[in-house]
């Protein structure tokens, strides 16, 4: 700085320098010696600390330059840093979504499964109520199978005891029918007999005749003698008509009579009293007896009642044959009515069907 103020000095006082230019000049030269070479020593120190400054600059430089490196990097970093705080955010907020989603999801199928078993439970409590009433129910239903089996006991004790009784009766009802197969109803018999008697014409008492014929079983002699082959409207030749044709009057004198309504009353008459009495031994005949159809004549099945039946019956008319005479009814005795008849191999009702329509 010396030798530089010197210069100023002698710049801005160039008169001063001159007076003492003579003078002064060795003392100048070597003040200037000195001076130059305390200024070269400075500047070889400002130089040195130039180069120093400059080394520190460069060193600066470059300490700046990896700073601004770094700094780029930690940029680059903390960009990085942050796409993939924000990719990461938007990751996890998704997640959070699904997350949420599928929650909501999971809730509800619980909710519904809830309901579900609600309703399981609701239908399972119905379930428990329907089983117990169905054990009460079979509790009923076993006091009431006790006592069902308690009455079928007794029942079947009481079906054996009957078993027994109709085993007696069915071995009776084979005795009687087995003694009184063979037999003929008297009474039967006795009405055929009387009503032949009363006849009006020989037609009527040719059929009576084959009436009393099938009831009796006659044979073929036996009905040559009474006369039954012979032809309708021949008159009686047998010996039976002679013996019990005389009790009527001439053919003739019933010529007015209706026939067919004669023999279809005669006919019911007979199956109304050869049908059994309702006492026990008739019942029980009655289950095994033979009913035999008939397409001619129709069935007559009423009970028998204890009043008298009657049937209407020519008798003879006056000499002249030109009056009818008076239908007297044949009256069934009381005796009859009240009797227990047996019931045949073959009953009377299906002999007499047989043969009317023969």
């Amino acid at each position: 700085r010396k030798p530089v103020e010197l210069q100023q000095r002698y710049d801005e006082n160039p008169w001063q320098a001159g007076l003492t230019r003579g003078g002064g000049e060795k003392v100048y030269q070597r003040s200037h010696v000195r001076h130059v070479y305390r200024a070269n020593q400075q500047a070889e120190t400002l130089q040195t600390q130039y180069q120093l400054l400059l080394q520190q600059r460069d060193e600066l430089n470059a300490k700046l330059s990896s700073a601004d490196d770094r700094d780029q990097k930690n940029q680059a970093s903390l960009t990085n840093l942050q796409c993939a705080l924000e990719q990461f955010q938007m990751n996890k907020e998704r997640d959070i979504e699904l997350a949420t989603v599928n929650i909501r999801k999971d809730l509800e199928r619980a909710r519904s499964r809830e309901e579900q078993l609600r309703g399981d439970l609701k239908v399972l409590q119905q379930q428990l109520n329907d089983a117990k009433n169905g054990l009460l129910a079979a509790a009923r239903i076993s006091d009431q199978l006790e006592i069902s089996q308690v009455t079928v006991a007794s029942l079947k004790t009481e079906l054996a005891k009957r078993d027994e009784k109709y085993a007696a009766l069915e071995h009776r009802l084979q005795e009687t029918e087995a003694s009184q197969a063979d037999k003929v109803e008297k009474m039967l018999v006795k009405n055929l007999v009387i009503g032949y008697v009363v006849a009006p014409n020989a037609s009527d008492k040719q059929q009576i005749m084959k009436l009393i014929s099938t009831v009796l079983t006659m044979d073929q002699a036996e009905c040559i003698k009474v006369g039954l082959n012979r032809s309708q409207g021949g008159g009686g030749s047998g010996w039976f008509n002679s013996i019990l044709g005389h009790a009527s009057g001439p053919e003739g004198s019933g010529g007015n009579y209706n026939k067919e309504s004669l023999t279809e009353a005669f006919v019911k008459f007979l199956e109304k009293e050869s049908a059994p009495r309702a006492t026990d031994s008739s019942s029980l005949l009655n289950i095994v007896a033979p009913v035999v159809g008939s397409q001619h004549v129709a069935q007559a099945t009423t009970p028998v009642s204890s009043t008298t039946t009657t049937t209407t019956t020519g008798a003879p008319a006056s000499s002249g044959g030109n009056v009818a005479t008076e239908i007297k009814p044949i009256l069934l005795p009381e005796a009859m009515l009240q009797q227990t008849t047996f019931q045949p191999a073959r009953s009377s009702s299906s002999i007499l069907k047989d043969i009317l329509s023969a």
